[in-house]
């Protein structure tokens, strides 16, 4: 009977999964290629960033993707200041005002980097709802482009019940962010 249960959940997941894998863009300037370990991606980057279909994406929500106020629309850029190879600073800014800071200590298993990639893991996120128990988890990816831009490689996955039927999930999209094109001097004063 076990053999015959373990087969039936085996086949009903292969039958229910889906994976969804972007090319990169063609018109998209190509990621750097690197010869050291790390990134080097300090900059200060717009918030609002674009997908490969040409929709919008906001750069806070891949950086802190369980941050509480994530629906702050007020965001205006995002600055990533990069130490060294062990230290990323990450300030979240609405216009001259600071929302957030983080720092991300490689020593603490933040981030790591590999052939001039650094990677980000996504926080393990569960559901337990009516109709859905699940699990989700992922990692980011962070280079720059030729042309400056910040290119984020997101890998989503996930597996777990809707009503009774079980799923699986992966994907793997790209997203870029332009650096911030004024000077910070030029947003309005704080009043």
């Amino acid at each position: 009977m076990l053999p015959r249960s373990i087969f039936l959940i085996v086949t009903s997941l292969m039958l229910t999964s889906c994976i969804y894998v972007q090319r990169y863009p063609s018109n998209w300037s190509p990621p750097l290629q690197s010869d050291t370990e790390c990134a080097g991606i300090a900059g200060v980057y717009e918030n609002k960033g674009e997908k490969t279909d040409g929709g919008k994406i906001r750069l806070e929500l891949l950086l802190f993707p369980t941050w509480e106020i994530v629906y702050n629309r007020s965001i205006t850029h995002v600055e990533i200041n990069q130490e060294s190879n062990d230290i990323i600073k990450v300030i979240v800014w609405s216009e001259k005002k600071m929302i957030r800071e983080e720092i991300y200590s490689r020593a603490n298993n933040d981030f790591n980097c590999e052939s001039g990639w650094i990677s980000i893991n996504q926080p393990v996120h569960r559901t337990l709802s009516k109709f859905l128990l699940g699990i989700n988890w992922g990692v980011n990816r962070l280079t720059r482009s030729d042309d400056g831009a910040l290119i984020v490689r997101v890998r989503d996955s996930g597996m777990g019940l809707f009503a009774v039927i079980p799923y699986a999930e992966s994907d793997w999209l790209w997203f870029r962010f332009f650096q911030l094109k004024r000077d910070i001097g030029s947003y309005p004063e704080e009043k």
